[in-house]
C-alpha cells in the first residue's frame, strides 16, 4: 500500500490557537532584504513571518513596508462564522503556520488582507497576495491580548497558486 503524507495543517489549526500571530521582532534586516532581492522591477516575495517582523518592528521598517508593493503566499483563513460572509466582504486573513520541530508546536503566523473585492475565496485555499503595509489600517483593528494587531496587505494583486512544497515556514 503507497503511503502518502498528511495534509498540511491548515485554517482549523490556526483557528484553535489563542494569540496566533506571535513573531517577535528579530534581526531581520528588511532593507538589506529588499536591496537583495528586488531585480528587474519584480515584486519581492516575503515570508509571513517576515512581514509580520517587519510590520512589527521600527518605523522605519514600518515606512519601508507601506512604500513597498510585497508579495506573500499562504491560505485563506474566514473567521469561523457559519459563511464567512461578514470577513469575505471586509478582506480575509493570509496565514502560514510555523513550525520550530514539528506540526505540534506551530504558530499560526496571520495577515489581514484588504481590498479583496472579487470572488469569495474558498477557506484553505493557497492563494499569493501582491500589495503593501497599511498601517492606518492595522492600527484601526482591535487588538489581541498576546498577539498585538494583525497587521494589514492592502492588496493590489491576488493569484490563485498550490500549496507549496514546504507549507510551512521555520524560524530564522
Amino acid at each position: 500500500m503507497a503511503r502518502s503524507d498528511p495534509d498540511a495543517l491548515g485554517a482549523f489549526a490556526v483557528r484553535q490557537q489563542a494569540g496566533a500571530n506571535y513573531v517577535s521582532v528579530s534581526d531581520f534586516d528588511l532593507d538589506a532584504y529588499l536591496r537583495s532581492h528586488t531585480s528587474g522591477g519584480q515584486v519581492p516575495a516575503l515570508q509571513i513571518h517576515q512581514f509580520l517582523a517587519a510590520a512589527k518592528g521600527d518605523e522605519d521598517d514600518r515606512r519601508i513596508l507601506a512604500d513597498t508593493t510585497v508579495r506573500l503566499t499562504g491560505f485563506v483563513v474566514h473567521d469561523g462564522s457559519e459563511d464567512g460572509a461578514a470577513d469575505r466582504a471586509a478582506g480575509f486573513t493570509l496565514a502560514r503556520l510555523m513550525i520550530g520541530c514539528c506540526a505540534g508546536d506551530a504558530t499560526g503566523l496571520l495577515v489581514t488582507v484588504r481590498g479583496y473585492g472579487s470572488e469569495p475565496l474558498v477557506e484553505d485555499a493557497w492563494v499569493e497576495v501582491t500589495g503593501r503595509f497599511d498601517e492606518a489600517l492595522t492600527a484601526a483593528q482591535p487588538q489581541d491580548a498576546i498577539a498585538g494587531s494583525v497587521p494589514v496587505l492592502a492588496v493590489s494583486s491576488l493569484r490563485h497558486v498550490d500549496q507549496p512544497r514546504e507549507p510551512y515556514e521555520y524560524p530564522g
